[in-house]
């Protein structure tokens, strides 16, 4: 796996432009009580990029490994994650121990806690009948095959 450039990659997480505003970053305080609240852990770089916005569009387009892909969707607010899905896990299709924290609507990406707690893997679901799939064993796996919009 190719060494990833964290603080690069945090730095240049979020999309900017003239016409949108950026999402109010989230305090750490926030972040914490969310994790106590959940009873999960979340990654550092997640709290690291969620630091510095609270969700929105990233310059990060893709997930790619070989002729794997999977599209980014917008990351949601800490809000959101910590109260959007938990409402009607069953409801929504998403199994206990799933954090969704991006969605365009019918799909998802999210961390999976139900095999390892303290190191999430990654999962995707494109629509509500589409199986969850493992994107990445974990968050270093899938920060390494993120990939930008081409020029």
């Amino acid at each position: 796996m190719p060494q990833v450039d964290i603080d690069r990659l945090a730095r240049d997480f979020w999309f900017r432009s003239i016409a949108r505003q950026p999402a109010l970053p989230v305090s750490n305080a926030d972040l914490d009580s969310v994790q106590r609240e959940l009873g999960l852990i979340l990654p550092d770089f997640y709290r690291r990029v969620m630091s510095l916005e609270n969700g929105g569009t990233s310059n990060y387009v893709s997930f790619e490994r070989g002729e794997y892909y999977v599209p980014i969707p917008c990351f949601d607010s800490l809000e959101m994650v910590a109260s959007g899905y938990e409402a009607n896990p069953e409801e929504d299709g998403i199994p206990e121990g799933i954090l969704v924290i991006g969605s365009n609507g019918h799909d998802f990406l999210g961390f999976d806690y139900r095999e390892n707690p303290s190191r999430p893997a990654v999962v995707y679901r494109e629509d509500y009948d589409s199986g969850i799939e493992q994107v990445s064993r974990s968050i270093d796996e899938f920060l390494s095959g993120l990939q930008r919009e081409p020029d």
